[in-house]
């Protein structure tokens, strides 16, 4: 009787064992020749896992609840995409000081690693072979553009049909993905061909995006498990604001919530507006309209309440109440500067750092402002975000560009408690503030809008 019930009971261990899926993943590798002793893994925008790198540049650990996604892996010189799935472990090794040619995949997982690790090969393969810099595909013309998404399509599908180590539910999702990003792609060439080819006028032909004439832009499920198709979405409806903005004359912000309000999925409707208010919700015009659009078009409670907090942290630094001040930042022309030096004056801030390429396409702008207002009752003050292993990075950028105004360093980076307290999220970012300290525009325009001289005309600066 007792062998009848240990067999009983065994059976059950191994049934239960065998139905249940590990909720978590070891990640784990070596780094040859790494030149820190931590890696960073980006799980999301506002969560990172740092997982320590030993002396023999090994590492190991455990990452539980892991969304079924690829994530990006920083050891402090080199970025890499890695494919987590939990149950299948992933072991990575790759030589710092040519990732191209070393990265290895090994472990369960390694199989969907692989595959994108070809899948991307082929498209800079098959893309770059006529077009050396990658960004000089958006300067074909339509038939050769089209013709060149194709191949790569086509090329794609057929390694993943081949790729025998994944899962035939992965191929259903990743063929479906492959399909999205050429749609995608269709639907990002007017725009990026206006850009590179400096034609802003640029329109496509009328048949040109026919293929996205079958798309539908409620599906949850896809829009949950393919990233490409997530960004069709985003692609469509950013191009639907903008006509709406320029065809209500409304701020292309509030055009966006306007739009959201016509989604028929919920889910679909609810993670594109918070998605967007995190980071719109700091450079509103109007803060409080943008806020009660908001509130108005989202269903989800837990996104209204972030956004509430967000809103109420920005309420204390919006236009007419006094700034946030910084304390003893670091000057480039010696010493240290705090705010309350400039009492008395009009104070112009750009937030930026060195490796931004928005900020530095503003800095011949703001030179030429500050040429133009040199002997005004105004002072232009950029302080600098870098990390503080940039430092003689931005001291270098300052003198080899020859950068004027006051030249300051933040003390701690994104987290200098001026950034937390203007709740900055995105770079570059410009502030005016008055003589007595009160803020008269906390999303001032850049140097490269003539709003700004409009600004600074009304202030009869």
């Amino acid at each position: 009787m007792k062998k009848a019930i240990y067999f009983v009971i065994l059976i059950t261990l191994i049934v239960a064992c065998k139905d249940s899926v590990k909720d978590y993943v070891v990640l784990s590798g070596q780094i040859k020749n790494s030149t820190s002793n931590e890696l960073i893994l980006n799980l999301s925008i506002a969560n990172r896992d740092t997982i320590t790198i030993d002396n023999n540049g090994k590492f190991f650990d455990t990452i539980q609840h892991i969304k079924e996604a690829r994530y990006y892996l920083y050891d402090g010189k080199n970025y890499l995409r890695v494919y987590l799935e939990n149950g299948k472990d992933v072991h990575v090794y790759y030589d710092a000081k040519n990732v191209k040619e070393t990265l290895m995949f090994s472990g369960a997982g390694a199989g969907v690693n692989n595959y994108f690790m070809n899948k991307e090969a082929i498209e800079k393969k098959r893309i770059q072979k006529d077009t050396p810099k990658a960004t000089d595909i958006y300067k074909l013309d339509e038939a050769t553009y089209k013709m060149k998404l194709k191949q790569v399509k086509k090329a794609q599908e057929d390694l993943l049909l081949s790729s025998a180590e994944v899962s035939e539910a992965f191929k259903v999702k990743e063929k479906k993905n492959i399909i999205y990003q050429y749609l995608e792609d269709l639907s990002s060439y007017q725009e990026m061909h206006a850009y590179f080819t400096k034609k802003p006028n640029f329109k496509v032909s009328d048949s040109f995006l026919n293929e996205l004439n079958e798309v539908s832009y409620d599906n949850e499920k896809d829009f949950k498990s393919s990233p490409a198709y997530a960004r069709l979405i985003r692609h469509h409806y950013n191009r639907e604001a903008e006509a709406l903005a320029e065809s209500e004359k409304i701020a292309e912000d509030i055009a966006y919530l306007k739009v959201m309000e016509r989604v028929n999925n919920k889910t679909i409707k609810n993670s594109l507006l918070f998605e967007k208010a995190k980071s719109s919700i700091t450079y509103a015009n109007n803060l409080e309209a943008y806020y009660n659009a908001f509130i108005t078009a989202s269903s989800n409670k837990a996104h209204m309440e972030e956004i509430k907090e967000i809103y109420s942290k920005l309420k204390i630094a919006s236009d007419g109440q006094p700034s946030p001040k910084f304390i003893n930042y670091e000057n480039y022309a010696g010493g240290t500067t705090s705010l309350d030096d400039f009492k008395g004056k009009y104070v112009y801030i750009d937030v930026w750092a060195t490796w931004c390429g928005p900020c530095l396409y503003e800095l011949p702008y703001l030179k030429k402002i500050e040429k133009a207002y040199h002997d005004k009752n105004i002072e232009f003050v950029s302080i600098s975000i870098d990390e503080s292993k940039n430092h003689d990075k931005w001291k270098t950028m300052v003198k080899n560009k020859q950068m004027g105004g006051v030249q300051l360093f933040a003390d701690k980076a994104w987290k200098s408690q001026f950034v937390k307290d203007y709740v900055i999220k995105g770079i570059p970012k410009f502030i005016l503030i008055d003589p007595k300290g009160q803020i008269i525009k906390a999303n001032a325009p850049r140097p490269s809008s003539e709003k700004l001289l409009e600004l600074l005309s009304n202030y009869n600066i």
